[in-house]
């Protein structure tokens, strides 16, 4: 499953067995502004993939390139907006009066649904459930009030309140399973989808102001007094963590983990810190200096942050390709004498134009585009180091069918790695024959999920044809 939240995003790491490894001297990385073309305060930000929106209190900005360049969203409201959660379909923006704002096109464009919510809401998360329909959007604000949407935003159902104090901010463990904080130290669970709320003590009266979720059982909690508390039993009993660097005059903005010992946190006193132990000590990262910064995100490798000035970006930045470019190319290292199967040196990538290695999962799909191993060269560990791990490669499209091995549905592949649904078994035949069944479905791991995107279902055979789909993809780089 993935889980996510903006600037406090709930992220399940698949962790997927690389051939190749690369070595960290081979970058450096550095806090940088990315400067968005509103002149004004951004409070929040959120990125799904390499798309983007960050909001002022009254406007958007939007990306679809990790930021390397901003538009401005048609957004524009009277009332104060406060955060923002860019979910797999949609967009939504959450802010006083109980304003709530959804732009399915990755925030050019903004519709306003009616919330029938008076208060205001300070924070939104979202659930998805990769490989179901299972989705989640929770918004919460003033004296408890929680409310929810199953449908990307477009209706919204008030839930029960979770107490009576500010909440300000939430996170999904699962489209029932919700965590809120607010003032007061209020931790509150539900696990029916906030029909009822049970009180989770952690031991302080601090207003608490972030909660992120590295999974279901992992949680951390962080607030005023620069209040840094974990749970690892799905948010049940908490353990205070009192780091060496706390201020206790000072407060945490927002928090960020990777994985249990990795984190960032923003804070009142300024700078963007980074942990690699629990929490157990702090440094603050190069760049950041004593700004103070209000929200944080996590996505494809980089590290997103808002502030008064701006919104920046820490991502590790590539040595420059080498001269001798293989681009294009099928490359592997040489193999010692004895090597194992499992050895790095088996591992055959694509070089793309991105002057990126690029990894085939598997046989299955390195044979859907090439017939034998006779274009693969050989190449030292030197000049293979200075090309990054780039991208799997997917599927050529118009091969073969392919299906998740966690469930049934049966995909055909189009180009960009772009997975649609066939509609019935009667499509499928049409399309592969009356042995699709037998002959032309691969099953994919589960762990690929997010090699691939979705698109339009197959309802009838005239929708997707095979010929065209297999002709009209020549390289690997029209699929990356």
């Amino acid at each position: 499953m993935t889980f996510s939240k903006s600037s406090k995003r709930l992220l399940v790491l698949l962790l997927v067995l690389s051939s190749g490894l690369v070595s960290s001297s081979a970058f450096a990385a550095t806090w940088t502004d990315t400067n968005p073309p509103l002149s004004s305060s951004y409070g929040s930000v959120s990125f799904y993939g390499n798309s983007g929106v960050a909001i002022t209190s009254q406007q958007n900005v939007w990306t679809d390139n990790g930021a390397e360049s901003w538009n401005t969203g048609e957004l524009s409201t009277a009332v104060a907006m406060n955060d923002v959660v860019f979910a797999p379909d949609a967009v939504v923006v959450v802010g006083a009066s109980g304003k709530i704002f959804v732009s399915t096109d990755g925030g050019e464009t903004w519709t306003s649904p009616t919330s029938e919510v008076a208060r205001t809401l300070y924070a939104v998360a979202e659930y998805h459930a990769i490989l179901s329909l299972t989705k989640k959007i929770v918004a919460v604000g003033g004296e408890g009030i929680v409310t929810t949407s199953s449908d990307e935003g477009t209706t919204w159902t008030q839930q029960a309140s979770a107490g009576s104090d500010d909440l300000h901010d939430v996170a999904l463990l699962s489209s029932s399973t919700i965590i809120v904080v607010g003032d007061n130290g209020s931790i509150y669970k539900t696990t029916d989808g906030g029909a009822t709320w049970s009180w989770k003590d952690a031991a302080t009266s601090f207003d608490m102001n972030a909660i992120h979720a590295v999974d279901s059982n992992t949680i951390w909690i962080a607030g005023e007094g620069e209040y840094l508390a974990k749970s690892s039993d799905g948010g049940s009993t908490w353990n205070q963590v009192n780091f060496a660097e706390r201020n206790i005059l000072d407060e945490i903005t927002s928090i960020f983990f990777e994985s249990e010992s990795h984190g960032y946190i923003t804070r009142s006193g300024g700078g963007i810190w980074e942990t690699t132990d629990s929490g157990v000590t702090w440094t603050q990262m190069d760049g950041s200096s004593s700004q103070i910064f209000y929200a944080l995100d996590v996505a494809s490798d980089s590290v997103y942050a808002a502030n008064d000035n701006g919104v920046f970006v820490y991502r590790e930045e590539e040595e420059p390709a080498p001269s001798d470019s293989y681009e294009g190319e099928l490359v592997k290292t040489a193999c010692a004498s004895g090597y194992e199967t499992n050895d790095p040196c088996t591992a055959v990538y694509y070089v793309g134009s991105d002057e990126k290695r690029h990894a085939f999962p598997n046989e299955k799909v390195y044979f859907s585009w090439y017939s034998d191993f006779d274009d693969v060269i050989t190449i030292s560990s030197d000049d293979m180091a200075p090309y990054t791990i780039g991208e799997n490669v997917t599927y050529k499209p118009g091969v073969t069918m392919v299906k998740f091995q966690s469930v049934n549905t049966v995909y055909a592949v189009e180009e960009g790695s772009i997975l649609r649904a066939v509609g019935s078994e009667s499509i499928a035949a049409s399309l592969y024959g009356s042995d699709w069944n037998t002959n032309d479905v691969d099953d994919i791991s589960d762990a690929f999920y997010g090699n691939y995107v979705f698109g339009a279902e197959i309802n009838d055979a005239s929708d997707y044809d095979v010929d065209a789909t297999l002709t009209g993809t020549t390289t690997i780089d029209d699929n990356l």
